[in-house]
């Protein structure tokens, strides 16, 4: 008789996880073969019973609050078990998830912090681990939403964390009235931790007004969150997702950071915008729109140009300066400036560089005047051309770097300069850059500066006759009374239009609308073409004179604020009786104000003028109008900054010594 043998019961469960929880904690090389394990104990057992010994185990952490590396591996083995199944094991690892993460959400009120915290981090980590296609029960995302929800006004720092993490694949970022949106843009904002708002700004999903609360964050007062957030910004958003002006602000705040850190966060997102333009450097700072915010460009070719790999880029911008393209000069002007610094004490490569790059005197020159026409036609619109003025400024500001050893550029380049300081359509915005422009192309020669200046204020006050006549008579002299007053009507509702139309065109393309802004210019364009076929308007002859005089004030002001210029007594006083003096009985609140800025830096040099000017400003500061008050106070303060008060004041207003 064959008797049957007994078969020994089966193993008790909950020491058999133990065990493997045990060898879990001990490494994380151990993790993969203590998952087969467990995997294989848990085909054996019943899902129920298997779901309460493994939330026993888990259970064992729950009240450790310190970031032991034990407990750490312990929580990424149970987030690696639960999220890692085969296929064929899918549907039983979604309903094992159920049953460990209901529980774990009874226990998210606790009293005790570590239990908060732990209960958070282990449904974070494992919602946020879960597969795509993993399909859970709706209780159990009701459930999270919740009681996250709640956490995240926790008082722990930490817990609040751990709890928006868990939040992520839960929010809908297209709905606007999304309570967990509005939430975790509400941390990332007003959150006191640090490491709270770091984690809102890695968790939040973008929209339009997660963008502007990150853009937020990069001026955040902690270092690491602005840091954080530049991170960001490069890794989930696109560049054409932002305006041109949230562009140009971002990059302009974190290139000039006071932190190093940030600043090279910054760089890194220039690099990373820069890739995705497939290394195009113009269409990068046309995304800027150089001409609007030259700041904020000017520092991303700063930084470009400190980085050896994209130096060579703007080098190669920088060669088509001669189309007058803003990226272009911007690049150039930028790229000398850099050669220079570079250049002074520097080793004899860095010369060689530096003189390859300066552009030729005479190829300038043509340049510049072809910037000036360029300029002048686009002045003859409302509201100007920022491009065409740009361009020309650009240039301007590239003079003093100039090397001047070809006499002939030079002389031809002097030329230029003076007949544009003298042309009355020149901008007054112009002026400091023209006169410094002509200093530096004087060669240091201040005798010679000062000579020329002189030369053209006696120029523009009493013009050749010659050049009167060249400019013969006008076609609007040709008209009648009627025809100019209806001419001038025209122009003027023309000209009206056309400021609207360059400020809606500056709003759309901020905006990113095109194809709004480009049926704008078209209309521009027609009102252009409109004002180009009206006949000249005549200048009055008062509104000539008047030009002529402040242009003659302007460079004046200008000659007397150029630094380390010594200009004799006799020379001012001849400029104070031919245009000061006859300026200060003038119509005009303007010629007026110059009038005494100019007196004012005149008596600045002489004792004995301001004490004798002194009254004029006070009467002026007392009764003119808001602009020369402003122009006679700002010459009262210098006046006292340099003189006396004994020295100004006469000898009856002056205040007696104490006894």
């Amino acid at each position: 008789q064959i008797h049957r043998r007994a078969m020994p019961p089966p193993a008790p469960l909950q020491p058999q996880i133990e065990a493997i929880f045990n060898d879990a904690q001990q490494s994380l090389a151990k993790h993969r073969r203590c998952a087969e394990r467990l995997r294989a104990l848990q085909r054996k057992a019943d899902a129920r019973a298997f779901a309460e010994a493994l939330f026993a185990c888990i259970a064992c952490v729950l009240p450790i609050f310190k970031r032991e590396p034990a407990a750490e591996r312990v929580v990424e083995f149970v987030v690696r078990f639960l999220t890692e199944a085969g296929e064929d094991d899918a549907g039983e690892q979604d309903e094992l998830i159920g049953r460990i993460c209901l529980p774990l959400l009874g226990l998210s009120d606790a009293r005790d912090k570590a239990v908060r915290f732990r209960v958070s981090q282990l449904v974070g980590r494992i919602m946020n681990a879960m597969p795509e296609e993993a399909e859970v029960s709706d209780d159990l995302f009701v459930a999270v939403e919740e009681r996250m929800l709640r956490r995240c006004r926790d008082k722990v720092p930490v817990v609040r964390a751990c709890a928006l993490r868990a939040l992520f694949r839960l929010q809908d970022p297209s709905g606007p009235s999304d309570a967990i949106s509005s939430e975790l843009l509400r941390m990332m904002e007003h959150d006191s931790s640090p490491e709270v708002r770091m984690a809102a700004i890695s968790t939040v999903a973008p929209s339009k007004p997660a963008i502007r609360g990150l853009l937020s964050r990069t001026r955040d007062v902690t270092e690491a969150v602005r840091k954080h957030a530049l991170g960001v910004l490069r890794e989930k958003v696109e560049m054409r997702w932002l305006t041109i002006s949230q562009r140009a602000k971002l990059l302009g705040d974190a290139l000039a950071d006071r932190s190093p850190s940030v600043r090279t966060a910054a760089v890194e997102l220039v690099r990373g915008w820069l890739r995705k333009a497939d290394r195009q450097l113009p269409v990068l700072l046309k995304a800027l729109d150089v001409a609007s915010y030259e700041t904020a460009a000017e520092r991303v070719v700063a930084a470009l140009l400190r980085d050896k790999e994209t130096a060579g880029l703007v080098g190669f911008v920088a060669a088509d300066w001669a189309s007058l393209a803003p990226e272009a000069v911007l690049c150039l002007r930028c790229e000398v400036e850099a050669l220079v610094a570079a250049a002074d004490g520097g080793t004899a490569a860095d010369e060689e560089a530096r003189d390859a790059a300066l552009p030729e005197l005479p190829p300038f020159c043509k340049a510049l005047q072809a910037a000036v026409g360029t300029a002048s036609a686009a002045s003859e619109e409302a509201g100007g051309s920022g491009v065409a003025n740009y361009s020309l400024v650009q240039l301007l500001r590239l003079c003093p770097r100039l090397d001047f050893a070809d006499e002939y550029g030079r002389a031809e380049l002097e030329a230029a300069l003076c007949a544009l300081l003298k042309t009355l359509s020149i901008g007054d915005e112009l002026l400091p850059l023209l006169a410094a422009a002509l200093r530096a192309a004087c060669g240091g020669e201040d005798g010679r500066f000062q000579r020329l200046v002189q030369e053209l204020i006696s120029e523009v006050d009493d013009p050749l006759e010659e050049e009167a006549a060249e400019a013969g008579p006008s076609s609007a002299d040709a008209l009648g009374a009627d025809e100019r007053l209806q001419a001038e009507q025209q122009r003027m509702l023309a000209q009206a239009r056309l400021v609207e139309l360059h400020a809606e065109v500056k709003s759309r393309v901020e905006e990113e609308d095109f194809d709004a802004a480009a049926a704008l210019q078209k209309e521009a364009a027609a009102l252009t073409a409109q004002l180009a076929a009206l006949p000249a308007s005549r200048r009055a002859p008062e509104d000539e004179d008047a030009l002529r005089t402040a242009r003659c004030l302007r460079l004046s002001e200008l000659l007397m604020r150029t630094p380390g210029l010594a200009l004799g007594s006799h020379e001012m006083d001849l400029h104070a009786d031919a245009t000061f003096l006859p300026a200060l009985a003038a119509p005009r609140p303007k010629l007026r104000a110059l009038a005494l800025r100019c007196l004012g830096l005149r008596a600045l040099s002489d004792g004995a003028q301001a004490a004798k000017l002194w009254p004029l400003f006070v009467k002026a500061l007392a009764h003119d109008q808001l602009p020369v008050q402003l122009a006679a106070l700002g010459a009262c303060a210098d006046l006292l900054l340099v003189h006396s008060p004994a020295a100004l004041l006469p000898p009856s207003a002056a205040p007696e010594p104490p006894p």
